[in-house]
């Protein structure tokens, strides 16, 4: 059993950003790297264009109509999924990855060789998530540390944090959950984290040659965007679902926006890590060393390319793409 596998995503970010995502998975082996832009982004077109092994899609209007929807989701979700089984259902690797586009894989053995082990006995494998934290290094936008998931977090997350842990689900500020990399050809309707059983129940298990690197914000603007983004959000049908930690953070970073010591307070709190904590996540286990070497990965796949990874263009391109949104929200920025 062969184990080739494929990513997809659906992405609304700066194109440093996903030139770094497309260039990163194509270095570990990434038989294909799918990106569907949901809005707009000629930058990314641009700097993208003739990659080999990477195929750019915009969604525009034409693309939703030509779907099996018909027309355009309103739910970022229902799209991401939309364009995920889009690819699964015509998929030439063995597997499929849906992640986002602040989602590295990181290999810590041979990922082919567990995929081709895992074979036909398990439709699922779950990589763990690993959170960067900054740690006020210098470095460019991928700098810091990464935290795991702590089982035991409710008894020994107020130890470690403080008031900051009813900010943290597991240990860390986003998602604990990982996400999937799924067996094609099988009868399975692809989710956000796990594909969706057909007949029958997706056999699954964690995977041991890899975690997924989770940068939940790469800078702390970045990160303020990404909960105002939540705090605003408006659509038909029942509210998106977010953990109680989840909500706290964006109801509180809504209330900070408009002074920005506040609120870059808050995202330094939620994504940060002063040494003693970072001494007492070692101490528990829950520290993963990872240094992708992202630089390296664009130079070798967008040979030629310039692409800034600093922070300050990185804020800068956000300040552009996202004028509404801090328009609307009075982001002090």
């Amino acid at each position: 059993m062969a184990g080739t596998w494929a990513v997809v995503a659906t992405v609304d970010e700066p194109a440093p950003l996903l030139a770094a995502f497309a260039a990163h998975h194509l270095e570990l082996g990434a038989a294909a790297v799918h990106l569907f832009l949901d809005a707009p982004n000629p930058e990314a077109e641009a700097l993208l264009a003739g990659v080999p092994r990477l195929t750019v899609t915009l969604c525009d209007a034409g693309w939703w109509r030509a779907s099996r929807r018909g027309s355009r989701p309103q739910r970022h979700t229902a799209r991401q999924k939309s364009n995920a089984a889009h690819v699964y259902r015509q998929a030439e690797t063995d597997w499929l990855l849906h992640c986002d586009a602040d989602e590295f894989v990181w290999p810590l053995a041979d990922l082919a060789a567990e995929l081709r082990l895992a074979g036909d006995r398990f439709g699922c494998l779950t990589l763990p998530v690993a959170e960067r934290v900054w740690t006020g290094a210098a470095g460019d936008i991928f700098a810091g540390s990464f935290r795991t998931p702590l089982p035991d977090f409710a008894a020994r997350g107020p130890a470690i944090y403080g008031p900051v842990a009813e900010y943290l689900k597991d240990g860390v500020s986003g998602h604990s959950t990982g996400k999937g990399i799924v067996r094609t050809g099988r009868d399975y309707e692809m989710g956000v984290h796990h594909p969706v059983p057909g007949a029958a129940a997706v056999p699954m298990r964690p995977a041991n040659a890899a975690r997924l690197l989770h940068f939940d914000g790469l800078t702390p603007l970045h990160f303020a965007l990404k909960l105002l983004r939540r705090a605003t959000e408006s659509y038909g049908g029942p509210p998106r679902p977010h953990g109680a930690h989840r909500i706290l953070q964006f109801t509180r970073m809504a209330a900070a926006a408009r002074d920005a010591p506040a609120w870059q307070a808050l995202a330094a709190a939620v994504q940060g890590l002063t040494p003693a904590q970072a001494a007492a996540l070692e101490a528990a286990g829950g520290l993963l060393e990872a240094r992708p070497d992202i630089a390296g990965a664009i130079a070798r796949h967008l040979p030629g390319r310039a692409v800034d990874l600093s922070r300050d263009a990185f804020d800068a391109a956000l300040r552009q793409r996202e004028a509404a949104l801090i328009a609307a929200t009075d982001l002090a920025v």
